[in-house]
This record gives C-alpha cells, sequence and structure tokens, in this order.
C-alpha cells in the first residue's frame, strides 16, 4: 500500500521533528552544564572486558535471594522467577520481611552460603514464629517451613511472580503455581494440600508441623526435604572447619554480605548493598555507598571472588564526569557535589594481593587514577587537603544543597563528627576551613597503593607521578604533629591553629605510615590507651570520653564504628606493637559478636558503654560494614593476606 503525504501533514511532521530536536539538544547542553551524564555512570575511564562480564555471570545464575524488598523471597536467575513467601492471619497479611526492621517483623538470620546450596533464618510476626531453611537439588528449590510458635487461622502463603519485567506467564493450577518460560516451564508445589488465596498465589494452614514449598515435578516429603536440608548443612559447616575457632567471625561476615547481596536490575548486575532497608526505604530500591562499598569487596574477598570483584567494579564505574567515585549512587541519582574516603585503591591492591587478577587492575586503574588526581585540584587548600562540597547545580529529590557544610561532612564520611563543630565552610574555595589528618592520611595511602598497582601494569610514567604525589603530601601530613600533645592534630586554615577536638581518625598516620615508631608509642600510650580518652571495654570511641559530646552518643558523635577501628586496625600493622594489635582485634571481635550470637545483629554502629546497638534508633541492625569488626580477628588469624607487606 502506497502512502501519500500532504503539504500540510509534511510541514507538521517538519515542525514536530525541529520541536523533538530542540528538547533533545537543549537537554544535552544543560546535561553538559550540570555535569549530569545523559545516561548510566560515567564509565568511559573504566574497562569491561569479557571476564567482568563472566562474573556477572556467575553471580546472576541459579537460584538465590536476589530481591532486596525481601529475605523471604527466592528468585531464580536469569529468568528472575520469584517465589515469594508470606505470612497471614486473619485480615493482616505479611508479604515482604526484611532483617532488621523496627516495629515489624523480627527476623534472626541463621547461618548460610553465598548462593542457595543453604540458607536459614527464624521469623516472628503476629505471634508466628518459624524456621525456614533453603537448599537447591538437582535445580530445584527446596523451602523446608517448620513453626515453633503458631496462632489460630495463621496461614503461610505462597505466590509465584516475575521479577524486572522479563518475559514468562505465572499462571495458578489448581494446587499448584505454574511458571511458563521459551525453553522451560517451573512448576512450585507444597507437600501439604494447598487452596488459592488470590489471583496470584495459594496458601497452606499453619500448623505444628514442618511442611514443604518446593518446585519441580516430582512429589517431596517432609522427611526427603529434611535430608536434602540437613546434607546441605553439613556440607556448609566442613567447609567452615578450616577457619576453627574463628568460624563465627566468619558466619557472622559472610551471612549479612550475603542477606545484603541483590540484582540491581536497572545495572543488570548482582553486588552487595550496605543494607536492604537503607535500598527500600531511602533510595529506590538500590544505593552503593563508596568506602562502605569497596569495603564489602574487602571482607568478600575471603572466599568469593565474584562478588568482591563485583563490588570494587561496581561502585568505581559510576565515577562522575570530574573524575571522582562520587558519596553515594543509587536509585535517585549520584551525589555529584562530594566524593568519599578514598580508599578505592587500597582495596583493589589487596584483591591483587589475593587473587594475581591483572586484567581486573587493568579494567579500574585508570579510573582510581583520575580520582586520585581530582583531589589535589578540587580539595587542595595551601598543600593541606580538606573536605568538601563543590557547585552542583540543581538538586535530587530528598538530597541537601550542595556547597555547604553539611554537604562537605557528608564527603567525609563521617556525617556528623564533633571534629567539624564550628568550623567554616568557604564558599570560594567549596571547603571547610580544616586541613583534615584523616583525609590526609587517606591520600597518602591511595598514592602509595596505586603506585603499586602501576608497577603491576608497567606503568612507569604514573607510578613517578603518584610517587612524588605521595612525597609531597606526606611532608605537609607531617607538619600536622604537635609534639606538646603527642598526637597528629587537624588544622584550621583560616587561624592557621590546631584543632583541640581529638577523633580516632588521627590515627590514621599509621595507615598511611607517616608517623615514625616513637610518634605512634606517644600516640597509643597517651590518647588511644588512655581510658579518659579513646581506651575501655568497647573500643574504639569516635569522641574521647573526657569530651562533654561524648554522651550525645549518636551516629558519629560519641559511638563506635567498625570501619574506623578496620583502618586503625591495619594501621597498627604497620608498626612494632603486637601486643596492642592483638587486643585490639580480639576487643573488636568480642563487641561483634554481643549482638550478632544474641540477635543475628550486624549493626551499622555500637555504643561505647554497653557494646550495643540496639540501644538507639539510628544504627541499622545488618548494615555490612558492621562485619569489618570480625574481619579484624580474621586478619589477625592471618586467614586474610598480610595489608601491610608489599606486593610480590
Amino acid at each position: 500500500m502506497k502512502t501519500t503525504i500532504k503539504f500540510k501533514d509534511l510541514r507538521t511532521f517538519v515542525t514536530l521533528t525541529l520541536v523533538v530536536l530542540n528538547i533533545l539538544i537543549s537537554n544535552t547542553l544543560t546535561a553538559q552544564k550540570n555535569n549530569i551524564p545523559l545516561s548510566g555512570p560515567h564509565n568511559s575511564l573504566i574497562k569491561r572486558p569479557v571476564e567482568y562480564d563472566l562474573v556477572q555471570e556467575r553471580l546472576a545464575t541459579g537460584w538465590n535471594t536476589y530481591d532486596t524488598r525481601s529475605v523471604i523471597t527466592h528468585v531464580l536467575m536469569p529468568e528472575s522467577f520469584a517465589v515469594q513467601l508470606g505470612l497471614r492471619v486473619g485480615e493482616k497479611q505479611l508479604n515482604e520481611a526484611l532483617i532488621g526492621r523496627f516495629d515489624a517483623e523480627v527476623i534472626k538470620p541463621g547461618p548460610r552460603t553465598w548462593n542457595n546450596d543453604y540458607t536459614e533464618l527464624n521469623l516472628s510476626w503476629e505471634g508466628i514464629t518459624i524456621n525456614i531453611q533453603s537448599t537447591v537439588h538437582e535445580g530445584n528449590l527446596v523451602l523446608l517451613i517448620t513453626p515453633e510458635k503458631v496462632v489460630e487461622k495463621s496461614y503461610l502463603t505462597i505466590a509465584g511472580n516475575i521479577k524486572w519485567n522479563r518475559e514468562g506467564i505465572v499462571d495458578l493450577k489448581h494446587n499448584r503455581i505454574e511458571a511458563r518460560f521459551s525453553n522451560r516451564i517451573i512448576t512450585v508445589r507444597s507437600s501439604e494440600s494447598t487452596e488459592k488465596y488470590n489471583e496470584h498465589s495459594l496458601q497452606v494452614p499453619l500448623l505444628e508441623t514442618p511442611l514443604v514449598v518446593y518446585t519441580g515435578n516430582d512429589d517431596l516429603s517432609v522427611a526427603q526435604a529434611k535430608k536434602l536440608i540437613d546434607s546441605a548443612y553439613d556440607s556448609m559447616m566442613a567447609a567452615r572447619q578450616r577457619f576453627g575457632e574463628n568460624e563465627n567471625f566468619y558466619s557472622s561476615m559472610q551471612s549479612v554480605l550475603a542477606w545484603d547481596t541483590i540484582y540491581e536490575p536497572e545495572y543488570d548486575r548482582v553486588v552487595p548493598t550496605v543494607s536492604r532497608i537503607w535500598n527500600s526505604h531511602h533510595w529506590n530500591g538500590w544505593v552503593l555507598f563508596d568506602w562502605d562499598t569497596y569495603f564489602a569487596a574487602y571482607m568478600a574477598a575471603i572466599d568469593n571472588k565474584d562478588l568482591a570483584y563485583s563490588s570494587a567494579y561496581e561502585i568505581t564505574r559510576h565515577l562522575t564526569p570530574e573524575g571522582f567515585v562520587p558519596n553515594y549512587a543509587s536509585g535517585r541519582g549520584s551525589s555529584f557535589d562530594r566524593s568519599q574516603p578514598p580508599v578505592g585503591s587500597l582495596v583493589v591492591r589487596e584483591l591483587y594481593r589475593r587473587y594475581k587478577d591483572k586484567w581486573f587492575v587493568e579494567s579500574l586503574f585508570d579510573a582510581l587514577l583520575s580520582w586520585n588526581r581530582w583531589w589535589p585540584n578540587a580539595r587542595d587548600n595551601n598543600g593541606y587537603l580538606c573536605w568538601g562540597s563543590s557547585p552542583f547545580p540543581g538538586e535530587r529529590e530528598g538530597e541537601i544543597q550542595s556547597e555547604n557544610h553539611q554537604a562537605a561532612m557528608y564527603e567525609s564520611g563521617l556525617d556528623n563528627s564533633v571534629m567539624y563543630d564550628g568550623v567554616p565552610f568557604n564558599k570560594q574555595s567549596s571547603m571547610m576551613e580544616l586541613a583534615d589528618v584523616g583525609l590526609m592520611s587517606f591520600y597518602v595511602a591511595d598514592c602509595d597503593a596505586l603506585y603499586e598497582l602501576a608497577k603491576v601494569l608497567g606503568r612507569k610514567k604514573e607510578a613517578d607521578e603518584l610517587k612524588k604525589r605521595q612525597t609531597l603530601y606526606t611532608e605537609k601530613l607531617k607538619t600536622l604533629w604537635n609534639s606538646e600533645t603527642g598526637i597528629y592534630q587537624n588544622k584550621r586554615t583560616d587561624t592557621d591553629k590546631f584543632s583541640s577536638a581529638l577523633s580516632p581518625t588521627l590515627f590514621y598516620t599509621m595507615l598511611a605510615k607517616v608517623a615514625d615508631q616513637k610518634q605512634v608509642d606517644r600516640m597509643l600510650k597517651e590518647h588511644l590507651l588512655n581510658n579518659d580518652e579513646f581506651w575501655g571495654e568497647w573500643v574504639v570511641t569516635m569522641t574521647p570520653w573526657n569530651d562533654p559530646k561524648h554522651k550525645d552518643n549518636t551516629y558519629w558523635r560519641g559511638r563506635i564504628w567498625a570501619p574506623v577501628n578496620f583502618l586503625v586496625y591495619l594501621g597498627l600493622r604497620n608498626y612494632n606493637n603486637p601486643d596492642v594489635q592483638r587486643e585490639f582485634a580480639q576487643k573488636s571481635g568480642d563487641l561483634l559478636l554481643k549482638e550478632w550470637q544474641e540477635h543475628g545483629h550486624v549493626h551499622e554502629n555500637y555504643s561505647p558503654i554497653s557494646g550495643r546497638g540496639c540501644d538507639v534508633n539510628n544504627s541499622d541492625r545488618f548494615y555490612h560494614w558492621g562485619a569489618l569488626l570480625s574481619t579484624i580477628p580474621l586478619i589477625e588469624a592471618g586467614i586474610y593476606d598480610a595489608t601491610e607487606d608489599k606486593l610480590k
């Protein structure tokens, strides 16, 4: 059929085309002006080799708890078919469950593998308590539900759905759920008689006897399921015997990372996120914070190379147009005004030390180098580095305005630290008026790690460049030693006077290997081990005990934070203080185990008074970097590689 376009239609067509082009050009210019990437992360400096494609392919294969909104939903990838468990009592329905939620369901996570070979959790809600265990047998999902406490007219609901707009059809077929894909059919059944609850799900009365929910066409009894579950549990525990008396430390770290690992559909990736509650409640489905995610990579490297690589790669790929890794990247955008502590090169160096994959270093080196160059370009004040927040026109929903004191504190990662009370923010320089010992120590350590990686890759020119910057900022950092107080101290750049506010970040000079042994001895004796300042039953407090603001006990004021302990511990390893190092590792591990063994919690932060995280309502109960506390004794036991050694 031939179509004739009349002049009027053609004129309309041309007019509309011009309008669309004008809109596209306008949007492009606006995006360039505001430094907003037009699509996806700014990753021109990041290589994506086929080896990394295989990493993500392996991570997104088979059954796992990929759905960020519920740990009782098990998803089969790459089909994206979900078996979603729920509970019902009368008119009340629980369709999604998360670990650590307040005033709702209570979940105590049990031991699990990285994948669905074995998982276990205990769930309490509305008078019901059930234990849910899972395994995979011959490609089929097996869920064993053991009621421990039931109430009248309570039900287990079973729904089948296809996630993330993937292709497929799900129907209810009498007493089963049937999911049809182009190449297969998946059937979901129960060992007990089911009835239709609604058009999407079945329900089973909860009695005092166990029941099984499973996929596959063959019948599976409770007794058969128990054998499969017990066998999977025994295999998992046998593999953990290599950790000996440190098994609890490994279990807590591995559990929080595995439960917090999700499939993120926007960028088609499996990645550990800080907390499912943060993902679901604040960030439109997912968020990757800068140093948090690099620390996840370090922890996962103990025995999950793919997850470690995913963590380091996926946060680095969000490099901004200005060339820095942002404070956060999320479902609602990224922070284009600020970065966070530069620990990426340090972690990538440790991944290379462990696995010796040069391709992985090559994929991220140029991005990490860009980030390293950005700091002196954007955050240098007469040779000192200061936290800041750069101009960024426009705001994202719920985001704090850029170029102010609070945004600069967010860049430090220490959102409300007493170190920054009363410190002016200079709008002209976009920085706080404070030469920061912690930032300068981070930067010197970053130069050192990246220098070693440059040598691995044979990048001599870049290695020389990094060594020059390392030397330059090392010498400047040395000027922040206060011989009267026996510690490195922050200095006001507007008054040229030392700041009296103390923090364990001042010990990061040990991480940078800038302090000499005599200085370290003084810092330990007069400050770290001083019970009036940082030492105690539980360590290490962010605010000295003798500072009146210690009693604020909120977030970075007076609390204990695992990443700070981790960085101080790595610094201790660079010097000869083995007794302090050993005791510090023991205290860190004991702090983690206190609430892990009682509640299964891995907290965002802890009280230095009680050793608990549950004493306040702004400490996430299942935040993965809390497990750095258990990572410390694992390093001390020699299970991780020694970070203080040069690469071979």
